[in-house]
């Protein structure tokens, strides 16, 4: 379900994917609906969650791992690994 809130009026809605039309206007006012930064935000969490578990499908756990323990910087690096367990990736054993 994706949140689009109303430019004038501030009513909210809620939308699947499928239903989401680009020039959705807004039931009470014919405002333009859009997309709250807080929105965009989940949206782009998930669409990284979803991308990571096609990586862990196709390359494996451990070589996922190996991949995002090779980056220099610290924050990309911790980043990288809390998606990768939210996707559901397994550390390996010779990483604890």
């Amino acid at each position: 379900m994706i949140r689009l809130q109303c430019k004038n009026c501030g009513h909210i809605q809620n939308y699947l994917k499928s239903d989401l039309v680009k020039d959705d206007i807004c039931d009470l006012c014919g405002g333009k609906m859009i997309v709250s930064k807080k929105e965009i935000t989940n949206i782009v969490k998930q669409d990284s969650i979803e991308r990571m578990e096609e990586q862990i499908y196709q390359l494996g756990h451990k070589r996922v791992w190996e991949i995002i323990e090779r980056f220099n910087n610290v924050k990309t690096r911790l980043g990288y690994r809390r998606i990768f367990l939210d996707a559901g990736g397994i550390i390996p054993k010779s990483e604890v």
